[in-house]
């Protein structure tokens, strides 16, 4: 269940989880810590897994992605994109690009500094601009804030503002621009604009760490990170046409991708 607007239903789905099951994944585990810290005390025999963060119980473990690795592919991408006009026919030769959150939240200054590193590290003669739209909850005010960007010089946004996000879609249509999704396949809100979207894999995590559980190989108060190593995050092109990332990106990406599995780029990470 994810939002804020119903947390007494979070609650009574907690509490029926914990009773009946041996093993509770809690998606996304930052939402919902006031009722995770009245349920997880309750029940010592059942194992929680805060999904999506770190959790600040230290009889819980927890799954937290790298959103900044797959932020500065994405940064590069934007930054390879920007100027292609001869597959994005509504961007121009401008090399503005930009990315936009949502609430003023650690989680989102890690996108963040992971997508203007990318930026920089892929051609640092293209300026990006960053600005939050004060809510993860609005996407009025998403559609508002990209506008702005957009009318700024932007012609490539990367959004990372939950539901708000979901007004850059639709600002992008209106602009006629583009736009990189997050956590999901993105694509289909906007087949047109969308280039691309910064995949977390939420689903190939659990199905790992489940797997490690049951062979006993996961411990209380550990935190397991999912990067691109581990299949975490990475770009999703999308399957619906038209495709708008020309292979030569494609492939600049996954050499990319690669450096930083190996260890010869060092993505930053945002410090609260």
């Amino acid at each position: 269940l994810q939002g804020r607007d119903e947390p007494d239903r979070y609650l009574d789905l907690l509490l029926s989880a914990a009773e009946e099951a041996d093993l509770v994944f809690i998606i996304p585990g930052y939402f919902f810590e006031e009722q995770i810290a009245q349920v997880v005390p309750e029940f010592p025999d059942t194992t929680f897994v805060y999904v999506d963060g770190q959790a600040s119980l230290e009889d819980m473990m927890s799954i937290r992605f790298l959103e900044n690795e797959g932020s500065f592919l994405a940064g590069a991408l934007a930054a390879k994109m920007t100027t292609r006009t001869d597959v994005l026919d509504m961007a121009d030769d401008a090399k503005v690009v930009g990315v936009m959150g949502g609430a003023d939240m650690p989680v989102i200054h890690n996108f963040m500094v992971g997508f203007l590193q990318g930026v920089s590290y892929a051609d640092p003669e293209v300026e990006a601009l960053d600005k939050f739209a004060g809510t993860h909850f609005d996407p009025a005010k998403g559609k508002e804030t990209a506008l702005s960007m957009y009318e700024g010089g932007a012609d490539i946004l990367f959004q990372v503002a939950g539901p708000t996000g979901l007004g850059v879609f639709e600002a992008a249509k209106e602009a006629n621009k583009y736009v990189i999704g997050v956590d999901s396949n993105q694509k289909p809100l906007a087949p047109e604009n969308t280039i691309a979207s910064m995949r977390k894999r939420v689903g190939d995590s659990i199905f790992d760490f489940t797997q490690m559980f049951i062979n006993g190989e996961t411990t209380l108060g550990t935190l397991y990170p999912y990067g691109l190593a581990k299949n975490g995050v990475g770009i999703d092109y999308g399957e619906l046409e038209p495709d708008l990332v020309p292979q030569d990106v494609k492939d600049y990406i996954d050499e990319l991708g690669q450096q930083i599995i190996d260890g010869e780029i060092i993505v930053d990470e945002y410090v609260d």
